[in-house]
């Protein structure tokens, strides 16, 4: 059943639509949802980190190899202004920032920066819809988080990203660039080739037991099923405030890694057992559990349970790796 009311569906139609950051994990998912609803798209990503190459980008729309803050964008509006434009081409992880910090600014906070210039120099008049993150957060002190809870990140990826915000809001109030910001907390689903779940499902295919994982287990982490974040981005572009406002997508669940990790196990009828190295990832913090109400009082609701999130996960990873042998017979939950 669609998230989105009657009403929101038929606001996509036909709409002009940039995504930025189109071929990675979440853009992707977005472009789909919004090709499928009719909008009329223009998908932008400089392919520098993306897992999907332009040719498995959504059919017939128009597919741009570019960066964000280019001259080659702003030409662009000019003659083809989009009604909305989604924001997600950055720097995706808090631990790749730590290794590379200036690769993070560079992508996260100039990047934003040079799209803010551009909207403003050709006037647009459309409504920006930014990908935050709850790295904002920091190590938090109270849970769950909200939206009005101290902003102190632990990371430069954290900083990048706040600092994107306040310039959003900032343009907003000086320019009059239309625009909101959507904290995202712990999204995965297909085609995420990064963090825990997909991390502990490649170490089981590759025969590991016991499987070794960072931390100790206890770290709390906001899980969001892919396909509820794309619904909650259309949901707070159609009726968030546009005047830079914040908004967390989050489920207000917590889940240990230990947990999480066991149910994936579950799923895979997997006998391997769990340790942990006892080593945290610079600039992650412990625990993070957000408060989706702010979001929830403009329409959203999560669709998809955590099982049924870990069930698709894994059914795409079976299928995606096919050297997995015979359990790529594992059935979707």
């Amino acid at each position: 059943m669609p998230l989105l009311s009657e009403q929101l569906l038929h606001r996509w139609a036909k709409a002009r639509v940039f995504v930025t950051g189109a071929a990675g994990f979440i853009g992707s998912h977005l472009s789909e949802r919004l090709a499928q609803l009719g909008a009329d798209l223009t998908l932008v990503d400089d392919y520098s980190s993306a897992p999907l190459p332009p040719g498995q980008l959504v059919a017939g729309q128009r597919v741009l190899n570019m960066r964000v803050g280019g001259s080659d964008l702003a030409r662009l509006m000019n003659t083809d202004a989009p009604e909305v434009i989604f924001h997600l081409a950055a720097n995706a992880y808090a631990s790749e920032s730590v290794v590379d910090p200036v690769r993070d600014m560079t992508a996260n906070l100039i990047g934003t920066f040079g799209l803010l210039e551009t909207l403003r120099s050709v006037r647009f008049s459309g409504v920006l819809v930014f990908a935050s993150s709850a790295a904002v957060y920091g190590e938090p002190q109270h849970l769950p988080l909200t939206e009005e809870n101290l902003t102190s990140p632990i990371s430069p990826y954290g900083v990048s990203k706040l600092g994107a915000e306040k310039y959003i809001s900032v343009y907003a109030s000086l320019y009059g660039i239309a625009a909101v910001c959507i904290r995202l907390f712990s999204t995965y689903g297909p085609r995420q080739r990064k963090q825990v779940i997909y991390d502990l499902l490649t170490k089981v295919r590759n025969g590991e037991s016991p499987v070794l994982l960072c931390g100790n287990g206890t770290q709390i982490r906001d899980l969001v099923y892919v396909s509820d974040v794309v619904e909650g981005m259309l949901v707070a572009a159609c009726s968030g405030l546009r005047d830079g406002s914040v908004y967390n997508l989050c489920s207000g669940v917590g889940i240990s890694i230990r947990r999480l990790a066991e149910e994936v196990l579950r799923i895979l009828d997997s006998r391997a057992s769990i340790e942990f190295n006892g080593v945290s990832r610079c600039g992650d913090p412990d625990r993070l559990i957000g408060s989706p109400t702010k979001l929830t009082a403009l329409g959203f609701v999560p669709q998809v349970s955590l099982n049924d999130g870990l069930c698709r996960t894994v059914d795409w990873f079976v299928r995606a790796n096919v050297a997995w042998g015979p359990r790529a017979q594992v059935p979707l939950c």
